[in-house]
C-alpha cells in the first residue's frame, strides 16, 4: 500500500486531489496538512483520514510518507517543496513549481542532490484526449505539421457558479500569466519538441498573441483572460490536406476529456474520433502511484521540464 501526505485542502484538492487518490486501491492517504483547522476536520471525516496537521515540519518529522502531494496556493509551492524534498520524499506538486526560475532551479537541484523524484501536476497530458492526440501525431510523424494555432481565452473553470470567475491579481501581471498558461507552454512542448520565442504581441496583464518555433512546425498562441461562463480552450492542427482540431474541457470538471475532429480539406467530411471515458487528474494521480510503486512513467512531467516552462515565460515578459 503506497501511504500518501496532502498539503493544502483547497478547491483543487478537495475536487481533483483527494478523490483521484482515495479512488487508488494501492493507496492510503495517511495524513493531510492545511493552515485551516475548519478543512482539517471536513476532510478527515469525509475520507476517513486520522493523522491531521497544521503543521509541514511536524507532518514530515512524525510521519512515514511514499510520497507528498502538494497543493498550496502557488505563493507557498516552493516553499514546502523545499522542505519535502529535503526530507527525501517523492513529490507531485501543483504548478508552477516556484515564481521564478532561480528558485525553480534550486529545488531542481535538491531534488538532483537526493536523488528523489520531482514531479509537477501538469495534468493536461493525462487528459484521454490529449493522449490520443500523442499518438495520432505519432502515426502521422511524416506529414508536414504546416501550423498549429492555439487559444486559450479561459473561462469558468470550476464549473461551480457560486464561485467568482478568473481571480486575476492586479499588477501581478507576470504570475497571473504563469499560473495560468504555464499549462498550455508545456503541452505545446509536450506535444511538439522544445519551442523558441520568435516574436510577441502582448498586453500589459499578458493578453495577445506570441509566435512560437519549433522543429515540427509554427506555432500561434493566443490568450486572453475572458469572463465568458463557459471554457474555452481549443488547438488547430494544419496539415496540407486536413486538420485536427482538439477541444479542451474545464480542467476541474470530472470525468470530461478534450474532443478530437478531423476535417478533411478534399472531402469536407469531420471525423469524431472516439476517446476512452477518464478524468486527466484521476489518470495523473494514478500515474504517480506507478511511480512510487518503481515503474517510470514518461507522461509524468519532471521539474526540470517545468523550469524551462518557467524560463520561457520569464523570456515572454
Amino acid at each position: 500500500m503506497i501511504k500518501i501526505g496532502i498539503v493544502g485542502l483547497g478547491l483543487v484538492a478537495q475536487k481533483a486531489h483527494l478523490p483521484s487518490f482515495a479512488n487508488n486501491p494501492n493507496v492510503k492517504i495517511t495524513a493531510v496538512c492545511d493552515l485551516d483547522n475548519h478543512k482539517l476536520k471536513h476532510i478527515s471525516k469525509k475520507y476517513k483520514i486520522k493523522k491531521l496537521y497544521l503543521s509541514i515540519d511536524k507532518m514530515i518529522k512524525k510521519e512515514n510518507f511514499d510520497g507528498i502531494v502538494i497543493a498550496t496556493n502557488k505563493e507557498k509551492n516552493s516553499e514546502i517543496a523545499y522542505k519535502v524534498l529535503r526530507a527525501e520524499i517523492p513529490l507531485l506538486s501543483e504548478k508552477p513549481t516556484a515564481l521564478n526560475s532561480r528558485i525553480a532551479c534550486k529545488l531542481l537541484q535538491i531534488s538532483k542532490k537526493k536523488k528523489v523524484n520531482y514531479i509537477v501536476g501538469y495534468m493536461k497530458r493525462f487528459d484521454n484526449g490529449v493522449i490520443k492526440l500523442k499518438k495520432i501525431l505519432q502515426k502521422k510523424k511524416k506529414e508536414k505539421i504546416k501550423s498549429v494555432y492555439y487559444e486559450n481565452f479561459l473561462g469558468d473553470s470550476y464549473k461551480n457558479p457560486i464561485l467568482k470567475k478568473n481571480k486575476v491579481k492586479k499588477n501581478n501581471h507576470f504570475v497571473n500569466y504563469l499560473n495560468s498558461y504555464s499549462h498550455n507552454i508545456n503541452l505545446l512542448r509536450y506535444l511538439f519538441g522544445d519551442i523558441k520565442i520568435k516574436s510577441s504581441s502582448l498586453s500589459k496583464n499578458g493578453e495577445g498573441i506570441i509566435f512560437f518555433k519549433s522543429k515540427k512546425t509554427d506555432i500561434i498562441f493566443n490568450s486572453q483572460y475572458s469572463k465568458s461562463n463557459k471554457w474555452n480552450e481549443t488547438m488547430h492542427i494544419n496539415f496540407i490536406d486536413k486538420k485536427i482540431i482538439i477541444k479542451f474541457p474545464p480542467p476541474l470538471e470530472k470525468n470530461t476529456n478534450a474532443t478530437i475532429n478531423i476535417v478533411n480539406f478534399k472531402n469536407s467530411k469531420n471525423i469524431k474520433v472516439k476517446i476512452k471515458n477518464g478524468w486527466s487528474f484521476t489518470n495523473q494521480a494514478n500515474a504517480f502511484v506507478e511511480l512510487l510503486r518503481r515503474k517510470k512513467n514518461k507522461t509524468l512531467c519532471n521539474s526540470k521540464d517545468a523550469t524551462e516552462d518557467i524560463k520561457i515565460i520569464e523570456k515572454i515578459f
